[in-house]
């Protein structure tokens, strides 16, 4: 059940990366 809150977790670093860097954006 962990492992679905941990797959957020990097869904919104991923965002938060993205949000930084517009070449992330194809993430």
């Amino acid at each position: 059940m962990n492992n679905i809150h941990i797959n957020r977790t990097k869904k919104n670093l991923i965002k938060e990366l993205g949000s930084k860097l517009p070449n992330c954006q194809t993430l």
